[in-house]
């Protein structure tokens, strides 16, 4: 079963989805739960109120806020009047929430007044008092509490004046997302009504997702991945998403089990942590016939295994291609699942090109572009970033080196930017970064050339180790000697307890690069010194 929509807009999936599933749940948070009918009154009111409150459609509306009821309904209500969200990672802080409003002119926030024990609501009173946000007009806290000009949600809903909701062209963009920003400052996306819908509608097909599934994620929705093939690809299908404001390996074992979900979603990171779980053992998890998920073959076989052999979906897409342009299929072989990224979802398209743009040959390496449906409209304001992304014929330049294999499947190798050069070879740090998690004692690894003065450039590896396992940087380099050649062994190794990650598990190796330069001139100068 799934939703025949009129029209390809997030208003007409709403509505389409109140009448269809009705009292069926929609979402469940915790232990409330939000049923598709209500999700559309409520968005319908809201989005009344938006209008009546001076917004006019095309205005951009942010939403600082975990996942919640609170989200989910401002994101259809700002679809229904013809708004665009720009979701806000709730890991920023002032001055980054700062850049994002101002740079998607953003004239509404809503906010979360508190989240895992930090004070948004004195973050965003400082913000509005310091007068650097003069096109944010309105700012409404979902919680209670209010503060000088910042009133909360129920209070401003109740002094609301009614306003008529417009036509939604399916070409207006409904949400402004920003990329990840792990090589440079984040940009906002632009992606229509019409990309997202499709997006959403053809992982839930692809999924084979139906109103008999229960998806349990905890993918934030202020990610794409969070927001349009888990949230939207549920909606689509009728399926109940059981998620939380805050990942919790635990809890999402427990409701897994207690709710038997047939679905589990999310990035590799989220499954690791479910894997190292010692509630793992005791976990019903025979529900389970789908697992969504991203990260490299080994952790895509521990999750086959540990949750009892269900179907893997591998998925490729990124911030400018609307979450998904690839997905593995049901039925793929067991190397499809663990070694490829599936083939490209009906209505986009893959191609693989050299440097100069040409196409190469089947299993030829070669840079990824995306086409079709899911390429975004533009950077906002910013034609220069855009003309850099997009080709003459309106491709995404991913950055992503990859190639096609002879059954039409996507394999990601890395990123184009993110290799080296030392002593004349090129290193692909995803390539070390994969052998290191092999060892049965990194849990995370993070590689990146740093100047040489003999080689130009030499690795540096990050290690942030599995729970209660010790290792050194000297055993590493050995077990990397034993195994890649010499010039991918990494120079200088160093153990971490934590590596900034995104939502998407992937390292802000930006955060890394400068302090990786300094540490090795250091650890250079000292063994010359030696």
């Amino acid at each position: 079963m799934m939703i025949e929509l009129p029209s390809k807009t997030l208003a007409a999936l709403v509505e389409a989805a109140a009448r269809t599933y009705g009292s069926k749940p929609a979402l469940v948070v915790y232990d409330k739960s939000l049923s598709y009918e209500e999700l559309y009154q409520r968005a319908r009111r809201t989005a009344s109120a938006l209008l009546g409150d001076g917004l006019e459609p095309g205005d951009h509306v942010a939403l600082w806020l975990p996942n919640d009821f609170a989200f989910t309904e401002l994101t259809f209500a700002c679809a229904m009047a013809g708004l665009v969200i720009v979701p806000l990672n709730t890991r920023l802080r002032s001055s980054d929430a700062a850049d994002a409003l101002a740079k998607s002119r953003a004239k509404a926030l809503f906010f979360t007044e508190s989240f895992l024990g930090v004070d948004y609501l004195a973050m965003v009173e400082t913000l509005v008092s310091s007068g650097q946000l003069p096109q944010l007009r309105r700012v409404v806290n979902v919680g209670s509490l209010e503060r000088g000009s910042l009133v909360c949600l129920q209070r401003w809903l109740d002094a609301a004046h009614p306003a008529p909701l417009p036509e939604v062209d399916e070409n207006a963009p409904a949400a402004l997302n920003f990329t990840s920003g792990t090589t440079s400052s984040p940009k906002a996306a632009v992606l229509s009504n019409r990309s997202v819908v499709h997006i959403a509608r053809e992982v839930a097909v692809r999924m084979e997702i139906s109103p008999s599934d229960r998806m349990a994620s905890a993918m934030p929705f202020y990610h794409n991945g969070g927001l349009i093939p888990t949230l939207l690809s549920c909606m689509m299908a009728g399926c109940t998403l059981y998620t939380q404001p805050k990942f919790d390996a635990d809890y999402t074992l427990e409701t897994i089990g207690r709710e038997r979900c047939t679905i589990a979603g999310g990035v590799g990171t989220m499954f690791v942590m479910m894997l190292d779980s010692p509630k793992l053992a005791s976990t019903d998890l025979t529900s389970i016939r789908a697992a969504r998920v991203t990260g490299p073959a080994d952790m895509r076989r521990r999750i086959w295994e540990a949750f009892g052999h269900p179907m893997l979906f591998s998925l490729y897409g990124m911030t400018e291609s609307t979450a998904a342009v690839t997905l593995t299929c049901p039925g793929d072989s067991m190397d499809e699942q663990l070694n490829t990224n599936g083939k490209p979802l009906p209505g986009t398209a893959i191609r693989i090109v050299d440097a100069q743009g040409a196409p190469v040959a089947q299993a030829v390496h070669g840079l990824i572009e995306i086409g079709g449906e899911s390429v975004m409209q533009g950077y906002y304001a910013d034609a220069a970033a855009t003309a850099a992304v997009l080709t003459d014929d309106g491709w995404i330049r991913s950055g992503d080196i990859g190639y096609m294999d002879g059954r039409g499947n996507v394999v990601l190798v890395g990123r184009q930017k993110d290799m080296y050069r030392s002593g004349g070879e090129n290193v692909a740090c995803a390539e070390v970064e994969e052998f290191l998690r092999s060892h049965p004692a990194v849990l995370h690894a993070a590689v990146l050339g740093v100047p040489d003065p003999r080689l130009d450039e030499v690795g540096f590896a990050y290690i942030e180790p599995r729970s209660g396992h010790d290792v050194q940087p000297a055993d590493l380099q050995a077990y990397c000697r034993a195994n890649l050649a010499n010039f991918k062994v990494p120079r200088y190794v160093q153990i971490r307890n934590g590596l900034p990650l995104t939502v998407s598990g992937r390292v802000e190796k930006h955060k890394l690069k400068d302090e990786a330069c300094l540490v090795a001139k250091q650890m250079a100068a000292g063994s010359h010194k030696a």
